[in-house]
């Protein structure tokens, strides 16, 4: 705390602890640059850059971890990160208050390994494989945000936190047809007042925390997603007014009924009616899952089968 105007530069640094390298609290204008951070098997961040003003980051190379980043606007905003710092030989990108990003910006100086948006707005990040990093993709207070779409897929496994995470009044983005398994964290998680998301037709799967998490965050819609082998299908705290229905929900720690719904902090139980219950749902959250996975969709396909030959029959008849 309270370090500031210092150079961390052309350090080794292997398996460190937590991390392998952090500036916190009211640190200012530091300087971390040509630095080697091999964190593999001990760390869950490379570097973090929490509530720390103007910090100047070039130069790295960091293997199995990146960058983190939060605090409020003021700070999120005000570092510089060159993408001369590269994850496992891939290019880290942050922006910082610019629009209309598409491919060109966040693959013009290499393959992308993390991405980083802080108050951006109608960008779109697409087709790219965000692996083997603290979090693939970080936006924070950034609006009109596609996260991939159904011709070019985002792949997010092995991160050390969130394959995706949104934080602080992140609105009216669409997260949609991305593959996030591995994750140590959530899958997809949106934290503190984001608000509009679309999450749909991802598949999110064996993380260590939740397929998808919500907290703090009202007005979302979350549709024909699978999330199976997580902790939580579905985790939702504190976060209101929530649309959730069609999503796929199989094999998740905290089934129970099979939905993996979990609303509050309180432990996950079944109702009567499929819906969950347990925990704290004075939030009045929607949530509408397949309640019985795997068995629904064999007796839909089967009630598909049955339509099928019952016409069939009929126009047989018909014709004799």
């Amino acid at each position: 705390m309270n370090c500031n105007n210092n150079t961390i530069s052309n350090n080794t640094i292997n398996k460190s602890g937590q991390y392998g390298i952090r500036v916190s609290s009211n640190s200012y204008d530091n300087i971390i640059a040509n630095n080697s951070i091999d964190a593999q098997g001990s760390t869950n961040v490379g570097m973090r850059l929490q509530y720390a003003d103007n910090t100047v980051v070039s130069g790295n190379d960091m293997v199995g971890f990146g960058i983190y980043i939060e605090g409020q606007l003021t700070s999120v905003s005000s570092h510089t990160i060159f993408t001369n710092n590269n994850v496992n030989g891939k290019t880290v990108y942050y922006y910082t208050g610019q629009t209309n990003l598409n491919h060109e910006n966040f693959t013009g100086d290499g393959t992308p390994a993390q991405i980083i948006l802080v108050q951006c707005t109608d960008s779109m990040i697409s087709g790219y494989d965000l692996s083997d990093t603290s979090v693939g993709i970080q936006l924070y207070y950034s609006e009109n945000i596609t996260i991939s779409n159904k011709t070019a897929r985002n792949t997010v496994s092995t991160a050390q936190n969130e394959g995706i995470r949104l934080l602080n009044n992140c609105n009216e983005n669409i997260i949609e047809h991305n593959y996030l398994f591995n994750n140590t964290d959530s899958g997809i998680a949106l934290f503190d007042d984001c608000s509009e998301i679309i999450i749909r037709l991802n598949n999110a799967s064996f993380n260590g925390k939740a397929g998808i998490e919500l907290n703090e965050s009202n007005s979302n819609k979350i549709n024909n997603n699978i999330a199976k082998n997580n902790i939580y299908g579905l985790l939702l705290n504190s976060s209101s007014n929530n649309c959730i229905y069609g999503n796929i929900l199989i094999n998740n720690d905290h089934n129970y009924n099979e939905s993996g719904v979990c609303v509050g902090n309180g432990d996950c139980r079944s109702s009567s009616n499929g819906t969950p219950s347990g925990g704290d749902d004075d939030d009045d959250d929607e949530a509408v899952a397949i309640p019985f996975g795997n068995f629904y969709l064999y007796f839909l396909f089967l009630s598909v089968i049955s339509l099928v030959l019952i016409k069939r029959k009929t126009i047989t008849h018909n014709s004799n």
